[in-house]
């Protein structure tokens, strides 16, 4: 689905439909526009992200600055010339999901709602949701942890738990593919509540309904300020 694959197209014609989505804050297409790209415009918190991107792949997350360079995760210090080098890589297609060229963006931080407290994030969780002809069918949240560094993969050791589509609690946790009784700060991954759980399965059916993909997985997010957003579309 060349729809879902383009996460700008499709995070601008959801958006406009009424869709919650991060703010996005610069687009690099080219070459030329990297050459004349000014990084002190951008804000001292944003994600860099390749449009075609999957599985996480040539993500950066830049939070704040040092001396004037950004630094990555908060932590290392990123001279300017390694995130040209980036980019380039991200316009050359080096992360795209067949390879093709593909353009670079810089969007909001979305932060960890206080509801996903009780799972220890070390990054930013995710829902997704499975929607098969209208109707949610299946979900499960994702959670970050230090061995993901970050990021909510499962393939990078990110946590899956299951969710019990009628009551939003969750069921059981797997990570790296084995199921796991407790979560790494000791408690049981079983029964928590997810907020905003009507709100979020109705996102997922009405993003089917305007995209009429018939069989489609919808990642979402709690944001501290925004509540529930659109993270992407997986057909």
């Amino acid at each position: 689905m060349a729809f879902a694959d383009d996460k700008l197209k499709t995070k601008a014609y959801l958006a406009a439909r009424g869709v919650p989505t991060a703010k996005m804050y610069a687009r690099i297409e080219s070459r030329q526009q990297l050459k004349h790209f000014d990084f002190s415009s951008l804000p001292d918190e944003c994600v860099l992200k390749p449009n075609y991107g999957f599985g996480g792949e040539g993500i950066i997350i830049l939070k704040g600055r040092k001396n004037g360079l950004f630094l990555e995760q908060g932590k290392r210090p990123i001279p300017e010339q390694e995130l040209r080098e980036h980019i380039e890589d991200i316009l050359d297609g080096k992360f795209s999901v067949n390879g093709r060229t593909d353009t670079a963006f810089f969007e909001k931080i979305l932060v960890s709602d206080s509801s996903f407290a009780p799972f220890r994030p070390a990054g930013l969780p995710d829902i997704r949701i499975i929607v098969f002809n209208l109707v949610p069918v299946m979900a499960m949240i994702r959670i970050p942890t230090a061995e993901s560094e970050g990021k909510a993969n499962l393939h990078m050791g990110g946590i899956g738990l299951g969710i019990n589509m009628a009551k939003g609690v969750t069921t059981h946790a797997v990570q790296y593919h084995k199921p796991i009784r407790e979560l790494p700060h000791g408690t049981s991954p079983t029964g928590i509540e997810i907020a905003h759980w009507e709100e979020l399965l109705l996102i997922a059916s009405r993003i089917q309904y305007i995209t009429n993909i018939g069989y489609l997985a919808v990642d979402l997010t709690i944001d501290e300020e925004q509540g529930p957003v659109l993270l992407e579309v997986n057909a």
